[in-house]
C-alpha cells in the first residue's frame, strides 16, 4: 500500500537563499507543486469497491463512477427486502490524492459535487493491525472493501 502513495511538499519560492529545518537551501525561484500525496496507480482506487451508510461506490475506467443503495429501511433498521436497487452515475477525476465526483442530480449524496481524499491506511503486519484505505470528504467516509 505504501509504495502506491508518495508525499510531495512545495514552496512558492523567491530568490533563494532560503533557511528550511534551519538550515541554508537554495532553491530555483518559481512556484513548485504541492500535494499532500499522489496516487501512482490510479488503478488501485479504480479496481477497488468502497463502502459506506450511502450505499457501495465503484470506479470505471473511462471517469464514470457509480453509487448503489437500496432505499427504505423496516423499523429495525434493516433494509426493506422488496427495495429495488438504486444507482446513482457520476463522473470523476483523480488528481493527486483527490477525487472530485461530480454526481447526477440525487437526494442520496450530501452534495453533487464531491470531493474525496484517498487516505492509503496501513499495512498489517505480524506484529502490527492494519488500516485499510479509506476515501473521505464532504462529511462522508468510504471504507474500502476487504473480502475475508
Amino acid at each position: 500500500m505504501n509504495s502506491l502513495v508518495r508525499v510531495r511538499t512545495s514552496l512558492d519560492v523567491a530568490e533563494p537563499p532560503h533557511v528550511l529545518d534551519g538550515r541554508l537551501v537554495a532553491f530555483q525561484a518559481g512556484p513548485l507543486e504541492l500535494a499532500r500525496s499522489y496516487i501512482e496507480d490510479t488503478l488501485y482506487i479504480v479496481r477497488d469497491q468502497w463502502y459506506n451508510d450511502l450505499g457501495r461506490l465503484s470506479f470505471g475506467n473511462e471517469g464514470v463512477c457509480i453509487l448503489e443503495y437500496y432505499p427504505g429501511t423496516d423499523t429495525s433498521g434493516v433494509n426493506d427486502p422488496n427495495a429495488q436497487l438504486v444507482t446513482v452515475k457520476g463522473s470523476y477525476e483523480i488528481t493527486g490524492d483527490t477525487i472530485r465526483i461530480d454526481w447526477q442530480r440525487n437526494n442520496r449524496t450530501p452534495t453533487v459535487n464531491m470531493k474525496l481524499i484517498f487516505h492509503a491506511g496501513k499495512e498489517y503486519t505480524d506484529s502490527t493491525n492494519g488500516v485499510s484505505p479509506w476515501l473521505q470528504g464532504n462529511g462522508v467516509k468510504f471504507d474500502k472493501f476487504s473480502a475475508g
